[in-house]
């Protein structure tokens, strides 16, 4: 039996959805996650300074390629800027009563 760690799990399953790109903020508890998602040589990291721009350049990214973005953020309370620009991009096909 072999051991697979989870960063080449996530590697794997994102190049089998499509993904070329991923956006990140390097960080001190996301480190070693990104060290085994770089070795997989299908996908190209792109830095971030923060994780607004990460959530921006990931839609701009998704809309202008048409397809699937993601992104990688360390653990801080500035993720909520990562949670508002998962749902910004879907409020454009949400119907107010």
């Amino acid at each position: 039996m072999s051991t697979v760690s989870l960063g080449s799990h996530i590697a794997a399953r994102l190049v089998e959805m499509g993904v070329t790109d991923y956006f990140c903020v390097p960080g001190d508890f996301n480190m070693t996650l990104l060290d085994q998602l770089n070795a997989n040589k299908d996908l190209r990291k792109i830095n971030c300074c923060n994780e607004l721009e990460a959530g921006y350049a990931a839609d701009g990214y998704a809309r202008a390629k048409g397809k699937l973005a993601c992104t990688f953020n360390i653990h801080n309370t500035e993720n909520i800027f990562a949670a508002c620009m998962t749902v910004q991009p879907v409020q454009e096909w949400v119907v107010w009563p």
